[in-house]
């Protein structure tokens, strides 16, 4: 599991990027990414900013990661080796190389494409173009601007394709309390997470298989580390979902403690529970609902006998639905707990635990 910070010569001052560096080799970070085309950078100071930050980091044995365009490839030279020698590690291509370019630089560096938009069409021209897929890697964009990052299913999706390849995967979630510059308003890869903390932004990451996690913002503190830490580091085996049981706990006893499995057929609007491995409701006929309240995003739902087959169905809810006479609300997720949810994708193990109930 690779975790790491960023810094942004051009935009951070020398005494930002020192005490970075410094907070990353105490807390025995080996990564740490930058960027050579940032817009609002001071041209007059990028440049032995950058040399200090290589500098430093070359003799701590930090690996650093250069985003960079196919413009800003031309600033050490146009030999791999020369951005090696200066210090950098890695090279992010952002988008505008060719598939050839592509695989002859992969020949000579470790390579981290852009895995928030290449497709199935473009890794497959990178594998005909003989591309070395083993010194590859997929880093996904972050978005500085509000409501332009991408979506759960998408980052999932984006993830598997890449998988398929063998190709490990990274993104960014954005820092507590100090958005990088210009809008300040965080750069994470998952828009959902833009205003999360940092220890539920990397576990959502890592629920929908993201590999490699990096805080985006610069100035990182050493609380942020901690909770990258453990958002990174924490099991994805099982979701632990708590709940507080609503109406007849009877039906909620059945449901707890119990390890489900999420249908490989992802629903739009649920989360249905894989029946053929689990089915705690089996010739038990559920009673008919007399409540008809609203379905709302959280909530815990079990069929009744009015569905037929389906009754004992365990469904939960993820979008806001219209009440439904024939299906009975027996628990809610914990407000605080909802963002879990997302990261629930196909085949997923998850366990709903309540402590009224000994869990």
């Amino acid at each position: 599991m690779t975790i790491g910070i960023s810094v942004y010569p051009g935009l951070d001052s020398r005494k930002s990027l020192e005490e970075s560096v410094a907070l990353a080799i105490k807390e025995n970070l080996k990564y740490l990414f930058l960027s050579l085309h940032i817009p609002e950078a001071d041209q007059t100071t990028f440049s032995e900013d950058l040399e200090y930050v290589l500098s430093l980091s070359r003799k701590n044995h930090i690996n650093v990661i250069a985003d960079m365009t196919p413009e800003t490839k031309k600033l050490f030279g146009k030999k791999v080796s020369c951005f090696h020698k200066a210090g950098i590690s890695i090279l992010r291509l952002d988008d505008g190389f060719l598939p050839h370019e592509i695989a002859d630089l992969s020949y000579d560096s470790d390579l981290a494409l852009n895995a928030s938009t290449l497709s199935y069409n473009d890794l497959d021209a990178l594998c005909s173009a003989g591309c070395d897929f083993s010194r590859i890697t997929g880093l996904h964009n972050f978005y500085p601007r509000p409501y332009t990052g991408l979506g759960p299913r998408d980052l999932y999706h984006k993830n598997e394709l890449f998988h398929h390849y063998r190709i490990a995967t990274g993104a960014f979630v954005a820092a507590a309390n100090h958005g990088r510059g210009p809008l300040h308003c965080g750069l994470p890869t998952l828009e959902t997470t833009r205003n999360t903390d940092i220890y539920k932004a990397t576990r959502l990451l890592r629920l929908l298989g993201t590999d490699e996690v990096f805080i985006g913002d610069s100035r990182a503190t050493q609380k942020d580390i901690q909770a990258l830490k453990s958002g990174a580091y924490e099991s994805t085996d099982c979701i632990r979902l708590p709940i507080v049981p609503q109406g007849d706990k009877s039906l909620v006893e059945k449901i707890v403690n119990i390890p489900f499995l999420s249908r490989p057929d992802r629903a739009c609007n649920v989360i249905r529970v894989n029946r053929i491995r689990t089915n705690v409701f089996k010739d038990i006929s559920v009673p008919i609902n007399s409540d008809t309240t609203v379905r709302r995003r959280g909530d815990i739902t079990v069929d009744t006998g009015a569905y037929g087959r389906y009754n004992g169905e365990i469904q939960v809810i993820t979008t806001d639905l219209p009440a439904d006479s024939k299906t009975r609300l027996v628990a809610r997720i914990k407000e605080e707990d909802t963002w879990l949810l997302d990261g629930i994708t196909e085949n997923q193990s998850f366990m709903l635990v309540c402590k009224d109930m000994g869990s």
